[in-house]
Formats: structure tokens, C-alpha cells, sequence
């Protein structure tokens, strides 16, 4: 990856897995450490509810204004010659929404640590054409949100299901904000 946030970069491609990363400070060494994780699945535990009151409160978004599903993926060469590829990622009968990638970084040719020339076959080539598509998509989706205020502890990564009425997500913590107010 270059010029994009790294860890940002690693988070997309470890949350299909349901994988998180964090860096470590390793106070003896003296060294960043990058760790991946995989959280505490809590979901049998009791949910977290304004009607549990195990929280203050409890706010639901789902933005699907970035959302993309569909790419076209164009690789090297030109015209009619250019070698094209598409990821589908459409669940059921679900709307196209298209974007275009541009990966003609994407070469068939490269050399190799030994400094040797090599050459993908067709097959290689599209995959890598694939997987680019796939990481990019990854870009685009649908953001769901839920904030709360809770009384309970919990851990970053672990996994919550969270209740609202008759709304019911099961959900990873991804991002835990502190506050720390000065009462002087």
C-alpha cells in the first residue's frame, strides 16, 4: 500500500474475518508490536438495552450513501486489448451499484527477489485483477453504526448484541471514545 493510512488499510481487509489489529508498546524491547486479534464473542450474555438498563442510550445509523457491490476491474494493455475483470458481490437480487477500477499498476509482468524476469499466466493475472476488486469494494460499504452510553464494561473487539425496541444487531466494538472531564 502506498500513500494510504496502513492500519486503516489492514482493518478493511481483517474485517471480513472478523479480525481486528492494534500496536502494542512492548516497554522492554522498546518496539511497536502489531498485533491481530480475534474478539470475545459475547452475544449469549443479556443485550444491551435501554430496557435492560444496562445503558443510557442508544442511538442506530445505516448509511448506504458509499455502498458498492459491483466493480469493474481494467488492467493492463488498452482499447478493445485491455484485459477487464468483474467482482460481484450482489446478494440475491439486490440493485448493481458499479464503480470503476483503474489497475494498470497491475502488470503481468514483474521481476522477481532474484531480479528475474516472470510472467503471470491469463489465470494469475485475473485473480490478481480480482483481488484488487475485492479490496476495493471493501472501500464501499454500507456503514452501520451504533453508538451507546453504557454502564457496563466491555472490550474492544468483543461481540455484543444490541436491542432497541424491535431493533436486534449483533454487532463487534470497533471504536470505544473516553471522556475525562475535569470537576474542579
Amino acid at each position: 500500500v502506498t500513500g494510504d493510512n496502513l492500519m486503516e488499510y489492514t482493518d478493511s481487509l481483517l474485517e471480513d474475518s472478523e479480525l481486528g489489529a492494534r500496536i502494542d508498546f512492548d516497554f522492554q524491547t522498546r518496539k511497536l508490536n502489531y498485533v491481530v486479534y480475534e474478539g470475545i464473542d459475547n452475544t449469549a450474555k443479556m443485550p444491551m438495552s435501554k430496557e435492560f438498563e444496562n445503558i443510557y442510550s442508544f442511538t442506530y445509523t445505516n448509511d448506504r450513501s458509499n455502498f458498492k457491490n459491483f466493480a469493474y476491474v481494467a488492467g493492463e494493455d488498452s482499447g478493445k486489448n485491455r484485459i477487464i475483470v468483474t467482482v460481484d458481490k450482489r446478494i440475491g437480487d439486490e440493485e448493481k451499484l458499479e464503480i470503476y477500477v483503474d489497475a494498470r499498476d497491475i502488470q503481468s509482468t514483474y521481476t522477481d527477489e532474484a531480479g528475474k524476469q516472470q510472467t503471470m499466466t491469463e489465470t494469475e493475472y485475473k485473480e490478481a485483477l480480482y483481488q484488487r476488486g475485492i479490496e476495493k469494494l471493501a472501500e464501499y460499504q454500507i456503514q452501520e453504526t451504533i453508538d451507546i452510553d453504557p454502564k457496563d464494561r466491555f472490550q474492544l473487539g468483543e461481540k455484543r448484541t444490541f436491542r432497541d425496541g424491535s431493533l436486534i444487531s449483533t454487532q463487534r466494538i470497533t471504536e470505544r471514545v473516553m471522556a475525562y472531564e475535569d470537576n474542579t
